[in-house]
């Protein structure tokens, strides 16, 4: 299945109007990020996820999105937000997911091995 063809173009409208009733919704954002990026509209995948709030969560949600459209840069700025909230909120399982979507297995495995030393409750991130 061609990736546009994942999300229908009614699907995509509903995203649409739910960022027109509440544009800051963390959830909303995101998804719409991942059916707009699966809908070949990665331009406003990226505007969206810059959106994010400066909630580490949502932080960690945006680096997996950037990660996954191809924008290492921004994915690989918000990691290193997200490790430097990390004594604060963060989890270690959290870190692997961000670093399993930008390909980094080696390091996304051994975030998994502290996971399971520290007996992190998974899954730590919104997706």
């Amino acid at each position: 299945m061609p990736p546009g063809d994942a999300f229908s173009s009614a699907q995509e409208a509903e995203i649409d109007r739910a960022l027109e009733i509440d544009s800051m919704n963390p959830p909303i954002i995101f998804f719409g990020a991942i059916v707009s990026d699966a809908r070949g509209r990665r331009d406003v995948a990226r505007r969206l996820l810059a959106r994010a709030p400066p909630i580490p969560v949502w932080r960690a949600a945006a680096a997996i999105g950037y990660a996954g459209i191809g924008d290492r840069d921004s994915a690989l700025r918000l990691l290193r937000e997200v490790e430097a909230s990390r004594a604060r909120s963060f989890r270690h399982s959290t870190l692997a997911c961000i670093t399993i979507a930008l390909g980094d297995t080696a390091r996304a495995l051994d975030e998994l091995e502290r996971a399971m030393e520290a007996r992190e409750f998974w899954p730590s991130a919104p997706i």
